[in-house]
């Protein structure tokens, strides 16, 4: 899993650099950008409880 480090160092920064270069590369018609998600799971566990409903309303979801 990627996460940012409690100290910098210069190899985070490098790939940090990387990245933001790819946000602002101009816009090319035959070398389009692909972004692509970490993993592709699609995570359908609930992983807290419903709120409680109350008169007229039906249980809600945080969308966390």
């Amino acid at each position: 899993m990627w996460c940012v480090p409690e100290t910098a160092s210069a190899e985070f920064v490098c790939a940090m650099e990387d990245t933001l270069a790819v946000c602002h590369r101009q816009q090319e018609y035959m070398r389009p950008l692909v972004c692509l998600d970490e993993g592709g799971k699609q995570l359908t566990k609930e992983t807290r409880l419903p709120l409680p409903p109350r008169p007229g309303t039906g249980a809600q979801y945080g969308y966390e």
